[in-house]
């Protein structure tokens, strides 16, 4: 018999990586639905917040496992879903750090 309950909520805080920062750089939130899929949240991080379906179960694994890579895991899939994080740097940074679009070491 196959378990029909829905995952639950997953939330994680993804952590600023500048030295000393002790915020957030983004919350990311994988919700149960529509149907079969999960809505995948991203907020925190100024008026770029993010909602969107996602019925990739695999990236949806992912989120639930919060991996230490899990930003560069969403910034490759759609910047947008991960505007927090710097490719060059492999790192991520809140609002405060940044300095306009460029992360706090000009990438």
């Amino acid at each position: 018999m196959l378990d029909s309950t829905p995952p639950a909520r997953t939330r994680t805080a993804v952590a600023c990586q500048y030295h000393g920062c002790r915020q957030a750089a983004a919350m990311v939130e994988l919700l149960p639905g529509p149907g079969d899929n999960a809505t995948l949240m991203v907020s925190g991080f100024g008026a770029t917040d993010v909602a969107e379906p996602l019925a990739d179960e695999r990236l949806a694994h992912r989120v639930r496992s919060a991996d230490d890579d899990l930003p560069g895991v969403l910034y490759d899939r759609d910047p947008a879903w991960a505007p927090y994080f710097c490719p060059i740097c492999e790192r991520s940074y809140c609002v405060d750090h940044w300095r306009g679009s460029r992360c706090p070491y000009g990438h």
